[in-house]
């Protein structure tokens, strides 16, 4: 998520060992709007707002996709995912760091 937020709101704190979250732009949120990245984002791929709202508009989902781990921990996240997309444990997708990559 560090290297893939343009905004750098995620970040590693090297001395404690894990990741520091982003607030999802509390402050924006709190006045009515909606994150920086989902308004931000040129594809339009992204929405926020309650779990409820998000059913609502999209129905329930499905996260159990390649790359991503199977469903352990029941997060608050709706995809939509490519017709041909493959189902967790099936080996077909990997997360890559680019930069590591180049």
């Amino acid at each position: 998520c560090e290297t893939a937020c343009p905004y750098g709101a995620p970040t590693f704190d090297e001395e404690a060992g894990y990741m520091l979250k982003c607030d999802m732009c509390k402050g924006e949120v709190e006045a009515g709007g909606k994150p920086i990245c989902v308004t931000g984002c040129p594809m339009r791929a992204l929405d926020f707002g309650t779990r409820e709202e998000m059913v609502e508009k999209y129905g329930e989902g499905d996260v159990e996709v390649e790359p991503l781990p199977a469903d352990t921990t029941d997060p608050n996240l709706i995809l939509t995912p490519h017709r041909n997309a493959q189902k967790s444990g099936s080996g077909t997708g990997s997360v890559v760091n680019l930069e590591e990559e180049l």
